[in-house]
């Protein structure tokens, strides 16, 4: 099954005969089945929880520059089928607490704890934000999918500087 993530999941999952189809209840559903249910509640706790401790602990690897920052973010999973879309918020649920927000300044990359860091803004010019990042401001810039599971997960939207 495709989890929108670089990661391989391994579960017991409750399968369907032909074990091509995961099932997992619809948004609307008031009254999953057993199997329906047990899938969403293994993505969103074991797995989403699995995701967390493997997120964190390549942060840690990309601190050392011994993990690319680019295949660090390949990790969180994005939103597509159902199975994507639970895991992707269920994942982000489970990490924004922990220091999984990049920030980039020069080659060096730091971390910022969530749930709420500062992140980069459209409103206001690229190279302003990357002077200030340069004088020590962090500023989390994420891709564009992860950002929007990020949102889903909170809530809301995202703390983003603000020029007024």
């Amino acid at each position: 099954f495709k989890s929108g993530s670089c990661a391989w999941l391994q579960g017991s999952f409750a399968l369907l005969s032909s074990r091509k189809v995961l099932p997992l209840p619809d948004a609307d559903e008031k009254e999953p089945s057993l199997d329906k249910r047990w899938n969403k509640m293994l993505l969103e706790g074991p797995v989403a929880w699995s995701m967390r401790g493997l997120i964190t602990h390549c942060a840690g690897l990309a601190a050392k520059q011994r993990f690319h920052i680019d295949r660090y973010l390949t990790l969180f999973p994005v939103r597509g089928e159902r199975l994507q879309t639970i895991l992707a918020i269920a994942t982000w649920k489970a990490a924004m607490n922990q220091s999984v927000f990049p920030v980039r300044r020069g080659s060096e990359i730091s971390w910022v704890q969530g749930p709420r860091p500062t992140f980069f803004s459209e409103e206001l010019p690229y190279d302003l934000q990357d002077h200030l990042v340069n004088d020590g401001m962090k500023l989390v810039n994420l891709p564009a999918e992860a950002i929007r599971e990020y949102e889903e997960a909170l809530g809301g939207p995202r703390e983003r500087l603000k020029g007024d």
